[in-house]
Protein backbone atom coordinates (compact mmCIF):
# COMPACT_ATOMS: atom_id res chain seq x y z
CA UNK A 1 0.00 0.00 0.00
CA UNK A 2 0.70 3.36 0.20
CA UNK A 3 2.59 5.37 3.01
CA UNK A 4 0.86 8.55 4.45
CA UNK A 5 3.80 11.31 3.85
CA UNK A 6 1.66 14.53 4.57
CA UNK A 7 -1.46 14.33 6.24
CA UNK A 8 -4.77 16.09 5.18
CA UNK A 9 -3.98 19.75 4.74
CA UNK A 10 -6.20 22.81 4.01
CA UNK A 11 -4.93 25.15 1.33
CA UNK A 12 -6.76 28.23 1.70
CA UNK A 13 -5.16 30.55 -1.03
CA UNK A 14 -6.54 27.32 -3.72
CA UNK A 15 -9.46 26.59 -1.54
CA UNK A 16 -8.60 22.66 -2.01
CA UNK A 17 -7.82 19.86 0.73
CA UNK A 18 -3.97 18.33 -0.17
CA UNK A 19 -2.10 14.85 1.40
CA UNK A 20 0.80 13.25 -0.06
CA UNK A 21 1.02 9.30 -0.40
CA UNK A 22 4.49 7.59 -0.97
CA UNK A 23 4.43 4.08 -3.36
CA UNK A 24 7.76 2.86 -4.83
CA UNK A 25 9.13 5.81 -4.73
CA UNK A 26 6.73 7.98 -6.61
CA UNK A 27 4.58 11.01 -5.04
CA UNK A 28 1.39 10.71 -5.24
CA UNK A 29 -0.41 14.44 -4.17
CA UNK A 30 -4.46 14.21 -3.66
CA UNK A 31 -6.44 17.13 -4.31
CA UNK A 32 -9.89 17.83 -2.95
CA UNK A 33 -11.57 20.73 -3.96
CA UNK A 34 -14.61 22.12 -2.42
CA UNK A 35 -17.24 21.28 -4.30
CA UNK A 36 -19.34 24.03 -3.75
CA UNK A 37 -16.29 26.87 -5.18
CA UNK A 38 -17.84 27.84 -8.16
CA UNK A 39 -14.39 29.30 -9.40
CA UNK A 40 -12.94 25.81 -8.73
CA UNK A 41 -16.00 24.35 -10.64
CA UNK A 42 -15.22 26.79 -13.61
CA UNK A 43 -11.44 25.96 -14.20
CA UNK A 44 -12.07 22.19 -13.47
CA UNK A 45 -14.66 22.45 -16.69
CA UNK A 46 -12.38 24.75 -18.86
CA UNK A 47 -9.45 21.99 -18.65
CA UNK A 48 -11.65 19.20 -18.75
CA UNK A 49 -10.46 17.96 -15.07
CA UNK A 50 -11.53 14.93 -13.33
CA UNK A 51 -11.36 16.53 -9.93
CA UNK A 52 -15.12 17.44 -9.79
CA UNK A 53 -16.36 14.80 -11.09
CA UNK A 54 -14.63 11.55 -9.74
CA UNK A 55 -11.09 10.36 -9.85
CA UNK A 56 -8.33 10.89 -12.58
CA UNK A 57 -4.67 12.16 -13.56
CA UNK A 58 -5.07 16.08 -13.48
CA UNK A 59 -1.17 16.44 -14.34
CA UNK A 60 2.27 15.15 -13.47
CA UNK A 61 4.91 17.02 -11.14
CA UNK A 62 8.68 17.32 -11.81
CA UNK A 63 10.48 17.85 -7.98
CA UNK A 64 13.49 20.13 -9.04
CA UNK A 65 16.94 21.09 -6.72
CA UNK A 66 17.74 23.74 -9.39
CA UNK A 67 14.25 25.43 -10.29
CA UNK A 68 15.69 28.67 -12.10
CA UNK A 69 17.26 26.54 -14.11
CA UNK A 70 14.45 23.65 -14.95
CA UNK A 71 11.89 25.92 -15.65
CA UNK A 72 14.10 27.59 -18.35
CA UNK A 73 14.18 23.85 -19.44
CA UNK A 74 10.88 23.52 -19.94
CA UNK A 75 10.33 26.43 -21.78
CA UNK A 76 13.33 25.05 -24.41
CA UNK A 77 11.41 22.05 -24.55
CA UNK A 78 7.71 23.50 -25.71
CA UNK A 79 6.41 23.95 -22.49
CA UNK A 80 4.39 27.46 -21.94
CA UNK A 81 4.34 28.49 -18.62
CA UNK A 82 0.33 28.88 -17.74
CA UNK A 83 1.02 30.08 -14.20
CA UNK A 84 2.97 32.65 -12.29
CA UNK A 85 5.56 31.17 -9.95
CA UNK A 86 4.21 30.94 -6.77
CA UNK A 87 5.69 29.79 -3.48
CA UNK A 88 4.94 25.97 -2.31
CA UNK A 89 3.47 25.53 0.87
CA UNK A 90 3.85 21.86 1.44
CA UNK A 91 7.94 22.11 0.84
CA UNK A 92 8.69 25.35 1.43
CA UNK A 93 9.94 26.27 -2.11
CA UNK A 94 8.36 27.69 -5.28
CA UNK A 95 6.23 26.00 -8.47
CA UNK A 96 4.87 26.77 -11.60
CA UNK A 97 2.81 24.74 -14.11
CA UNK A 98 3.41 24.58 -18.10
CA UNK A 99 1.58 23.17 -20.53
CA UNK A 100 2.64 21.47 -23.92
CA UNK A 101 -0.14 20.28 -26.46
CA UNK A 102 1.07 16.89 -26.83
CA UNK A 103 1.50 16.06 -22.94
CA UNK A 104 -1.14 18.41 -21.07
CA UNK A 105 -0.20 20.12 -18.11
CA UNK A 106 3.09 19.66 -15.92
CA UNK A 107 4.15 21.28 -12.93
CA UNK A 108 7.65 21.79 -11.27
CA UNK A 109 8.26 22.74 -7.89
CA UNK A 110 11.34 23.35 -6.16
CA UNK A 111 12.39 20.75 -3.38
CA UNK A 112 14.51 22.26 -0.40
CA UNK A 113 16.39 19.46 0.36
Amino acid sequence: GFIVEVEAFYISERRQWNAFLIKDGYRIELILPETNDKAQKANAAKIGSSLMGGVGVYHICYESTNFDEDIKLMRKNGYLPISKIEDEPSYGGRLQFFYNNKLGIAEVIEINK
